[in-house]
């Protein structure tokens, strides 16, 4: 149909005061939801779903995890959110390149965890946010957790292990399991939960 590249898919599953988790396509929406019960919007691609109509209507939400592709396109994507989301928007980066590829490799306990934790890191962050406020921490913040994921694994022995890259803007902590970097995070407490869920699964 004319026009429905813009408009993101189950946006009327956003409830005012709930948060909500947005993907990129309809293959990782319909994963996430697959293996857990919450509200998931996606974009038809990186770029998509920014009319002013649909930004409203994800407004709406209380958080809005922003869990676009793994990478650069989708951090930058994140990040065009992350501005106009004023405050809702919090990053989280799937650890395999989406959310479907997480259910075909790790399984879908691990996407499960996932999911789970990417809605409570976004409510409570009191406990999980980094240090820094504002689009301008995040920017670096984001641009550090790639750079730390893209370094060599610290250990290659088997379980989940969490290690700290220092020497940058702000501290990284990585979770690497099996030899592989799996993710990177701002947040110590967050790096350590994230990597006790998995290690669990």
């Amino acid at each position: 149909l004319r026009g429905s590249a813009n408009i993101l898919h189950n946006l009327c599953s956003v409830a005012s005061n709930a948060p909500v988790m947005l993907v990129e396509g309809v293959l990782n929406a319909l994963a996430v939801r697959t293996v857990a019960s919450m509200p998931v919007v996606a974009l038809g691609a990186a770029t998509q779903g920014r009319e002013s109509s649909q930004i409203f209507g994800l407004a709406r939400a209380s958080h809005v995890v922003l869990a676009q592709d793994a990478g650069e396109a989708g951090a930058a994507a994140a990040l065009w959110w992350l501005e106009r989301l004023e405050g809702r928007g919090f990053r989280w980066e799937p650890v395999e390149d989406d959310p479907a590829a997480m259910l075909v490799r790790l399984g879908a306990e691990r996407l499960r965890a996932w999911a789970t934790m990417g809605i409570e890191a976004a409510t409570r962050r009191d406990v999980f946010a980094a240090p820094g406020e504002g689009i301008a921490a995040e920017k670096v913040r984001l641009a550090m957790m790639a750079q730390a994921k893209a370094l060599p694994a610290s250990t290659d022995e088997p379980g989940v292990f969490v290690d700290e890259i220092e020497g940058g803007a702000v501290p990284i902590w990585r979770v690497i399991s099996g030899g592989a970097v799996i993710a990177a995070y701002p947040s110590e407490a967050l790096a350590y939960w994230c990597g006790e869920l998995l290690a669990a699964c």
